[in-house]
C-alpha cells in the first residue's frame, strides 16, 4: 500500500521488490549511469529506449533537480521514473553493479506483488489503480543480453512477469551473440578502405566544430594556445605537436549542450556529472592517434589536489599534456565563449586571475604562472589571433 501511495503521489507506477530482484537490465542501459552516481542519487537505470528515454527506478521522484542530473549524466532526452522501496533500490545497485547476488535476500521482507493481487480483496475504488498503471505505459527490461545457454528469452515487464511471443512470431531480430573477431587480413583491408586515419580524425573534428555555434573553432584555439605554450616553455616540436593534437580533439564526441572544461566541471554539479559520463568519448573515436594524445585527453579532468577523475591523480602524476589542456581549454572558454560561467567574455589576463582562485586545487600553479608571464611579455599574442594558423585544417573551418 505504501508503494501504491507513493506512485499515486508522483503520478507514476511502482515496481515491487520481487519484480526488481528478478529483473536483468541490459548492459547498454546500466552503463548510462556509473555506480557512484547511482548510489549518490539512489536510482537504478532499467531501460534506455531508441527514443533516448531512460527509465529508472528510484525512491524519491519529488526532486526535479535529481531527475535532471540523472538525465544529463546519462545523456538521455528524458527520464521516466518508477517508485520502489529504498532497501530494494539499494539492493538492486549492489546486485547489478557489484554482482552481489545475495543483496535482495538480506532485505527483511520481500514484497510479492503477484501474491498480493491474487489473495487480497479487490480495492474499493479500482479506477485510480488502472489510471496509475497506464500512466507510463508498458516498459520492458530486456534480459537477453545476460542470458546464458538454454536460458529463457522472456522479457521482465515492470509490475509483473509476462511471457512474450517468440522472435519467430514477431519478425526478424538481431542476434545477441557478439560477432567473431576479424582476422588480421580482414582488419588490414578494412583499415586501407578508410584511408589515412589522421585525415579521418580531422574530418570528424571539422564536422564537430562547424556545428558548435558560439564555440565554433574553439578546439582550434585551444590547439594554438597549447602549441604556443609548449614552444615557449622550450618543449620539443614533437611534444608541442602532441599538445596541439590534444587541443584539437579534446571535445570530440562530447555533448554540445554544455561545454565541459576543467574549470566549470568543478563549479557546476550537472557539468561534473556529464563530464564523468563522457570523458572517454574522444578516446573511443580516436583509435588511430598516438597514445600520448588519447592519454592527455583522458586525464583533462584530474585536479592538482588529487580530487579529480578518472584516477584521482595529483601534482606531477597528472600527465603534463593534460595539465596544459586543462589550463588552455579553460582560458579559451573564458576569453571566447560568451556562455562561460562568468556570463561574459574577459581578457586573457582577467581569465588567468579568475583561474588563479582555483589554484592549486584544480590547476598546476607553476604552469599558470608561466602562462601569465608569457601573456605579460606578449609572447602568446599570436595564439589568440583569429587569422593565425598552425595547421592547414583551420582553413577548412571557414
Amino acid at each position: 500500500m505504501l508503494l501504491r501511495h507513493l506512485a499515486e503521489m508522483f503520478g507514476t507506477r511502482f515496481i515491487s521488490t520481487k519484480t526488481l530482484a528478478g529483473a536483468v537490465v541490459p548492459r547498454a542501459a546500466l552503463s548510462r549511469l556509473s555506480q557512484r552516481l547511482a548510489e549518490r542519487y539512489q536510482v537504478v537505470p532499467l531501460r534506455f529506449g531508441e527514443d533516448e528515454t531512460l527509465t529508472v527506478v528510484a525512491t524519491d521522484l519529488s526532486n526535479p533537480e535529481l531527475l535532471e542530473n540523472v538525465r544529463v549524466a546519462a545523456g538521455a532526452r528524458q527520464v521516466k521514473g518508477l517508485v520502489a522501496r529504498p532497501a530494494a533500490v539499494q539492493a538492486a545497485i549492489s546486485k547489478l553493479y557489484s554482482g552481489d547476488v545475495g543483496a535482495f535476500s538480506r532485505i527483511g521482507r520481500i514484497e510479492d506483488a503477484g501474491v498480493s493481487r491474487a489473495s487480497a480483496p479487490p480495492p474499493v475504488d479500482p479506477a485510480p489503480r488502472a489510471s496509475l498503471e497506464d500512466n507510463v505505459g508498458d516498459v520492458a527490461v530486456d534480459i537477453s543480453a545476460f542470458d546464458g545457454p538454454g536460458s529463457s528469452r522472456a522479457l521482465v515487464e515492470l509490475g509483473g512477469m509476462h511471457p512474450t511471443p517468440s522472435p519467430s512470431s514477431t519478425g526478424w531480430a538481431p542476434p545477441s551473440e557478439p560477432f567473431p573477431e576479424l582476422d588480421e587480413t580482414a582488419a588490414r583491408v578494412r583499415s586501407a578502405a578508410l584511408g589515412d586515419p589522421s585525415r579521418l580524425a580531422e574530418s570528424m573534428m571539422i564536422i564537430h566544430e562547424r556545428s558548435r555555434g558560439s564555440l565554433k573553432s574553439h578546439s582550434v584555439r585551444v590547439a594554438r594556445l597549447s602549441y604556443a605554450l609548449c614552444r615557449q616553455l622550450d618543449l620539443s616540436e614533437p611534444q608541442a605537436a602532441h599538445a596541439w593534437a590534444i587541443g584539437l580533439f579534446h571535445d570530440l564526441g562530447k555533448s554540445q549542450q554544455h561545454h565541459l572544461t576543467a574549470l566549470n566541471v568543478w563549479q557546476l554539479r550537472d557539468h561534473e556529472a556529464m563530464a564523468r559520463a563522457q570523458y572517454k568519448n574522444p578516446s573511443r573515436l580516436l583509435k588511430s592517434v598516438p597514445d600520448t594524445v588519447t592519454t592527455g585527453i583522458l586525464h583533462m579532468y584530474e585536479r592538482f589536489d588529487g580530487q579529480g577523475f578518472p584516477e584521482g591523480l595529483s601534482d606531477e602524476a597528472i600527465p603534463f599534456q593534460s595539465r596544459v589542456l586543462a589550463l588552455c581549454d579553460s582560458i579559451a572558454d573564458l576569453t571566447f565563449n560568451p556562455d562561460n560561467t562568468l556570463g561574459r567574455i574577459v581578457s586573457p589576463l582577467e581569465a588567468c586571475n579568475h583561474i588563479r582562485a582555483q589554484t592549486p586545487k584544480v590547476f598546476d600553479p607553476t604552469m599558470l604562472a608561466h602562462f601569465s608571464r608569457l601573456l605579460v611579455e606578449r609572447k602568446l599574442d599570436s595564439a589568440f589571433l583569429s587569422d593565425q594558423s598552425v595547421h592547414g585544417i583551420e582553413k577548412l573551418l571557414g
